[in-house]
C-alpha cells in the first residue's frame, strides 16, 4: 500500500510536529520516522514556530507530496501553533508527532486500529524515557494512565487548543470528552520514547546505562538500538 490508497480504506492521518527550537537534526530524525510508519497513508506537518523563523526552512528536502513545512504569521504558543497545524491538515485523523520523541514504525497503525473499537482518542498509557543526563530508562507513565503527547484522535469540529504554552494537550482533550469524544489508554510502552540527551553525549555510556527491573531484553535491545542511530546532538 502507498499514499495513494484511497481514504475509504485508510482514513488520512495528519501527523503534527512543531519544530519550535529543536535542531535540524531532530527535525529530520523526526521525517525519517514519520517515512518508517507502517500505516499507508498520511501526511506530516512541521509548524515552524521557533522564534528564528529561517529555522526549519533550512531543511533541504526532497519533494515530497505528504510532508509539509508552515511558517506561523508571528511567534506562537505551542497551543497556537498546533491549531496552526490543524488549520493546514487534510486528515481525518490527527496525531501529535513530537520532535523529542522516537515513534515506533508501527506506532500509528496500532493507535489507529484502536479507534475502530469505538474510542475517538488514542493514548498510550505508558512510553519509555531515556535521560542522556543521568543515563537511565525508565517507564514513563502518571496519574491518568495516557501520555497525552501521544494523542491521535478523530478531527473534532469547532475544538482547538488553548493559547498556552504547555500542558495544551490537556485543555483540548478535557474540551473533547466532555463533546462525548471517548478515549482508550494502549499498554504498549515500546511504541514511544522520550530522549532527552546533552549536546556533548558520550557513546560509551550505552554500557553503563540503568534499566528498570522487569524491562525485557527485547526492549533493552530497542532501546539501544534507538540511541545509537539517534543523530541529535552529539550523535549524528
Amino acid at each position: 500500500m502507498t499514499n495513494n490508497d484511497k481514504s475509504e480504506d485508510y482514513p488520512l492521518v495528519s501527523c503534527i510536529a512543531l519544530a519550535g527550537n529543536h535542531s535540524i537534526s531532530g527535525v529530520r530524525d523526526t521525517i525519517d520516522q514519520f517515512n518508517a510508519q507502517s500505516y499507508p497513508y498520511k501526511e506530516l506537518i512541521i509548524v515552524n514556530n521557533c522564534r528564528n523563523q529561517s529555522y526549519a526552512s533550512d531543511l533541504v528536502l526532497e519533494a515530497s507530496p505528504n510532508i509539509f513545512i508552515i511558517d506561523t504569521p508571528k511567534l506562537l504558543s505551542a497551543g497556537m501553533a498546533r491549531n496552526w497545524g490543524v488549520m493546514s491538515a487534510n486528515g481525518q485523523i490527527l496525531a501529535q508527532f513530537d520532535i523529542n520523541y522516537w515513534h515506533s514504525p508501527d506506532r500509528l497503525q496500532s493507535q489507529v486500529n484502536s479507534l475502530t473499537a469505538g474510542a475517538h482518542i488514542s493514548l498510550l498509557s505508558n512510553i519509555l524515557a531515556y535521560s542522556g543526563f543521568s543515563n537511565i530508562v525508565r517507564y514513563l507513565d502518571n496519574d491518568r494512565s495516557a501520555i497525552l503527547n501521544t494523542m491521535v484522535f478523530i478531527r473534532p469540529k469547532d475544538i482547538d487548543y488553548d493559547d498556552i504554552e504547555s500542558n495544551e494537550e490537556s485543555s483540548i482533550i478535557q474540551k473533547m470528552i466532555s463533546k462525548g469524544f471517548k478515549p482508550i489508554a494502549i499498554d504498549a510502552p515500546e511504541l514511544c520514547c522520550k530522549i532527552s540527551m546533552p549536546d556533548d553525549y558520550k557513546a560509551e555510556k550505552l554500557s553503563k546505562i540503568q534499566w528498570p527491573k522487569d524491562i525485557s531484553k527485547q526492549t533493552t535491545a530497542l532501546v539501544k538500538s534507538i540511541i545509537s542511530n539517534y543523530r541529535q546532538g552529539s550523535l549524528k
